[in-house]
């Protein structure tokens, strides 16, 4: 029955709280300076008394108000959220690291580890220097027509590598070549071209290393830039290899690409099957007759290629 009674009122009073304060000072420094002199003690009491009603009442009432919370809120938002700050913030890892853990917990608890390790070296730029864009890959295959068990491989690769600076990066690619006992001198491979931003460099014997061991032609080649943000570098490789020892070319990522082309050129004497790996969207492929003697393949992919994505193409002789 109190409670009945006591409600409106409080009501009342958390409604009107401020003019009610308002109200109580005005009367307290009415009195503190109509009733009393300055010299008083009286009237220093009140008149403390007075401004303090003020000026607390009017900050509790903006504490509480829904209008601070909204500020509170939002500039705690900016903080935590906003582009700006998080630009300046040095942990962003480890703030990706947290969220994700916890939403990977929270969805698939028993793979939660593994689903986000995956995420976190596939798909997150953190060991990346830089990425390619508009990735062209041009192959032209032939059969040996003095040693028909071979093809021969003219490959142009044509790409802009892009930074976020102009620090020093490491330009790298390679190729691996299975060998066939006893003919090994048949395996080739060599670099005939390679500029950057139209300039020709030729390859130093650090630069590029050709290594026949372990029955396997392999080749690294890691090259330098700095000083800019972007770079055009087009590189030109000739091999001749076994088609039974070597029946696939395979093309994954080891950067992250942005866009990626290629046009294969190859004898009709061949069957080449091109077959994609793991990419997110799909390649637009186009197989078309060229000049009545070879086929021509196009695929085009528009978007991101992540690490250890692309494609591979599966070759056998008719």
């Amino acid at each position: 029955m109190i409670e009945k009674y006591w409600d409106p009122i409080y009501n009342f009073y958390k409604k009107n709280v401020l003019y009610i304060i308002a109200f109580l000072s005005i009367i307290i420094l009415l009195i503190a300076y109509t009733c009393f002199e300055k010299d008083f003690w009286a009237f220093d009491v009140l008149k403390s008394l007075g401004f303090t009603l003020i000026s607390g009442g009017v900050f509790a009432v903006i504490v509480k108000s829904e209008q601070f919370s909204n500020i509170f809120q939002n500039e705690l938002r900016n903080i935590i959220y906003g582009d700006e700050d998080l630009k300046k913030r040095v942990d962003l890892e480890e703030l990706w690291d947290k969220v994700t853990k916890a939403l990977c917990n929270q969805k698939f608890k028993l793979i939660s580890k593994k689903l986000h390790d995956g995420v976190k070296i596939c798909y997150l730029p953190i060991n990346h220097e830089f990425y390619y864009r508009d990735h062209k890959v041009e192959i032209h295959i032939e059969i040996d027509k003095e040693n028909p068990e071979y093809v021969i491989v003219n490959e142009q690769t044509e790409t802009t590598l892009i930074s976020e600076d102009t620090k020093e990066i490491c330009y790298k690619f390679s190729s691996s070549i299975p060998l066939i006992e006893g003919e090994e001198e048949l395996t080739t491979y060599e670099v005939s071209n390679f500029t950057v931003d139209k300039e020709k460099k030729v390859l130093s014997v650090d630069e590029l290393v050709i290594v026949k061991k372990d029955n396997y032609l392999n080749a690294y080649c890691h090259y330098k830039v700095s000083g800019k943000k972007k770079y055009k570098i087009i590189r030109v490789e000739k091999k001749r290899y076994n088609l039974k020892a070597n029946p696939y070319r395979q093309h994954n990522a080891i950067w992250l690409y942005q866009n990626f082309s290629l046009d294969l050129i190859y004898s009709k004497e061949l069957k080449i099957d091109f077959i994609e790996m793991g990419v997110v969207n799909k390649f637009e492929t186009n197989l078309k007759d060229h000049l009545g003697t070879h086929n021509r393949l196009n695929a085009h992919y528009e978007g991101l290629i992540f690490t250890k994505q692309g494609f591979i193409l599966l070759l056998n002789k008719l």
